[in-house]
């Protein structure tokens, strides 16, 4: 055990010296934390916008879609901008127009970018499904219609049938001429 005594003080001696010195750390510096921000995502900005553009009046739309209108070579995200204006604005052939301007930026957004791609796919989505809503509004509305003048018709048709009766209950039994009616007939 004598001789293993100097051994372990060696060991010790050259295990301290392979620690690496420390640096005295002052507790007033906070650490520094470099964070590199992510670019935007274009749909995240058209879904900004979207929500913008709904606080918007008919004249704000308007100059909105005359300046996209205007951009000489669009990219995908200003088409599915326009196209999404146009479907706000709810003019006459405004729907029709969007849904055009959108399948034309799923084109486009097909290289571009998913998250582009799926939006304009769900903005696609979003104008069949109103058109076909408007289409069986209109189906509905021409149905309606159509039952309120059987109804008017009906209506006239009794009222003629009353007519009839009370000239038949208003006839003398005895054979004489028939009472001139008092109502005027319709």
């Amino acid at each position: 055990m004598k001789n293993s005594l100097p051994f372990y003080c060696l060991l010790l001696t050259l295990l301290g010296a392979c620690t690496p010195a420390q640096s005295p750390i002052r507790p007033s510096d906070p650490p520094v934390i470099i964070m590199q921000s992510a670019p935007p995502d274009p749909a995240l900005k058209i879904l900004e916008d979207f929500a913008r553009y709904r606080e918007l009046d008919k004249d704000a739309l308007g100059r909105e879609i005359g300046n996209l209108s205007a951009l000489p070579a669009p990219d995908a995200s200003s088409k599915i901008r326009l196209a999404m204006l146009l479907w706000l604005q709810g003019g006459i052939g405004d729907a029709e127009r969007a849904s055009a301007v959108i399948a034309n930026a799923r084109i486009s957004a097909a290289a571009d970018d998913a998250g582009l791609r799926a939006l304009a796919q769900i903005l696609a989505g979003a104008l069949a499904d109103q058109k076909r809503l408007s289409d069986k509004i209109a189906d509905l509305t021409q149905q309606l219609r159509d039952s309120q003048l059987r109804g008017d018709q009906l209506a006239s048709k009794i009222e003629a049938l009353k007519t009839i009766e009370r000239n038949l209950l208003s006839r003398p039994e005895n054979g004489a001429a028939p009472q001139p009616s008092r109502d005027p007939p319709r």
